[in-house]
């Protein structure tokens, strides 16, 4: 799965959910992001409800394991879900959803940076490792 592709079923599995970023020309668009690492959302983009980051690259990690070709590594793609004090609450719903959706999903809660706006915030991490086409019905 590329990042494109995780993008669009995120968007779409969320769609009841997402909350709205508001554009500088007062047009809105779906609360769905994708960054690079240190990267940030525009800051003339103002959140409402529950917004979605997704890093642009899956991380790697050491399963501990060896085959005969070498170390295996699992490749998970993180996503961050962040509440906002404005909209709908919705977060738990779509973390439920995304667990629901793919296999092997891990999900915790993180530190509120409260002076940001943010409720409430989740990591979720989304192992590569399957594929996903069709799930969608």
């Amino acid at each position: 799965m590329n990042i494109n592709e995780l993008r669009e079923e995120l968007e779409t599995l969320l769609v009841a959910e997402l909350g709205t970023y508001k554009l500088p020309n007062n047009t809105t668009t779906p609360a769905i992001y994708v960054l690079d690492t240190g990267g940030n959302v525009p800051t003339d983009w103002k959140a409402n409800g529950l917004e979605c980051i997704i890093r642009r690259s899956p991380t790697s990690r050491n399963t501990n394991g060896s085959t005969f070709d070498g170390t295996r590594f699992n490749k998970n793609w993180q996503i961050y879900l962040l509440q906002r004090d404005t909209g709908p609450h919705t977060l738990e719903a779509a973390v439920s959803r995304i667990e629901r959706y793919f296999s092997g999903v891990r999900s915790f809660a993180l530190p509120v940076a409260e002076q940001r706006g943010v409720k409430e915030q989740y990591s979720v991490r989304i192992p590569d490792s399957e594929d996903w086409e069709d799930r969608l019905a």
